[in-house]
């Protein structure tokens, strides 16, 4: 996509500001647009709601399924009675393409077309040192993901290229991956004391200067599934004013970048994180997945079985909404790919009430 895609997503995803808490919806656009690129993961739509968070899972969900919860996630991994809860549920939209749009055939060295359409089912649980999320997501590749058309308008809309191979994309098939991620906090810490900076003549007011606080953590990730499969671990890095949720609310996983129901508070907050993961993937179907050859010989893509990102970001939250930006660079995914890796660029405003 092109730059102007993902700064007109920008402009259409400004927030608007209601009272309360009790909730949160949110609205998250992957796209590579902003690096002037359009290829491999090229981008992505995600609408999101989640629950207000509370001490036990039968607040929130029928007691049969409550149950079930607990047994997955408290009970199984010993989590404290002080840890919250929730649950999250959202819909997506993504599309990947070969770097050269302009070609009706598949060229050696460049990713297949692929779209990918699903609904995806989350439970966590969350203190400020600790997070569990367990997670399955069900959905459709190829044509039946309407990608195809998608970017067809997308670009028909902008003036852009259009692309000539989607009759090669990845065939129709159901997928499914069942998720689970964990994080821990094992260093945190301020870099400066609160101190009084003025004080008034009648000593009434005064002025502090902000606590500005850190904290490590290191991360984990198992998915299962036709989809995906894989193993990913890494560590995440924050600084900021208040850090009031905890860094599992930070992920790698495009159209995740933060959870806004584990904020632990609903203050004010600015912080900046930077992650590194690695992963060890054992299949991708929008790499590895069928495709019609139309009687025209069809390039080998070959997955990558050794992968790593790096992602850079900063978050505003404030009490009633909040907006995420992130940057993130990844290693190739496929073993012919040309290029040296691929990056794209993901913004995410989300609104409570």
């Amino acid at each position: 996509m092109l730059r102007v895609v993902f700064i007109t997503h920008m402009l259409l995803l400004s927030p608007v500001t209601f009272a309360g808490n009790s909730g949160s919806v949110s609205v998250t656009l992957d796209n590579d647009g902003i690096l002037g690129a359009d290829k491999n993961y090229t981008h992505g739509f995600f609408a999101s709601y989640h629950t207000p968070a509370s001490s036990a899972f039968q607040q929130r969900l029928p007691s049969a399924l409550a149950y079930g919860a607990d047994a997955l996630l408290s009970n199984r991994l010993l989590f404290d009675d002080q840890s919250l809860k929730g649950w999250s549920a959202r819909l997506g939209y993504q599309i990947w393409t070969p770097a050269t749009l302009s070609s009706d055939v598949p060229l050696a060295g460049e990713r297949p077309y692929a779209g990918l359409l699903f609904v995806e089912a989350a439970l966590y649980q969350f203190s400020m040192t600790r997070s569990d999320t367990l997670q399955v997501m069900v959905g459709t590749l190829g044509p039946h993901a309407l990608a195809k058309e998608g970017q067809s308008v997308t670009h028909n809309l902008i003036g852009s290229e259009q692309p000539q191979g989607w009759d090669y994309q990845i065939d129709n098939q159901p997928v499914f991956t069942l998720s689970y991620q964990s994080n821990r906090r094992f260093l945190h810490g301020q870099l400066n004391h609160s101190q009084t900076r003025h004080h008034l003549e009648d000593q009434t007011s005064d002025r502090r200067l902000s606590i500005v606080r850190y904290d490590l953590s290191y991360t984990g990730r198992v998915s299962i599934g036709n989809y995906q499969t894989e193993v990913a671990a890494g560590l995440i890095a924050r600084l900021g004013t208040d850090l009031n949720s905890p860094s599992g609310s930070i992920t790698f996983e495009s159209g995740h970048g933060f959870n806004p129901g584990m904020r632990v508070s609903h203050s004010p907050d600015q912080f900046l994180f930077m992650g590194l993961e690695g992963r060890r993937q054992f299949t991708d179907l929008t790499i590895e997945g069928t495709r019609h050859s139309h009687q025209v010989p069809i390039p080998p893509t070959t997955l990558e079985p050794w992968q790593a990102s790096l992602q850079f970001g900063g978050a505003y939250l404030l009490p009633d909404w909040g907006a995420v930006a992130s940057l993130t660079l990844n290693t190739p995914d496929f073993q012919q790919d040309s290029q040296n890796g691929y990056a794209w660029g993901s913004l995410m405003v989300f609104l409570h009430w």
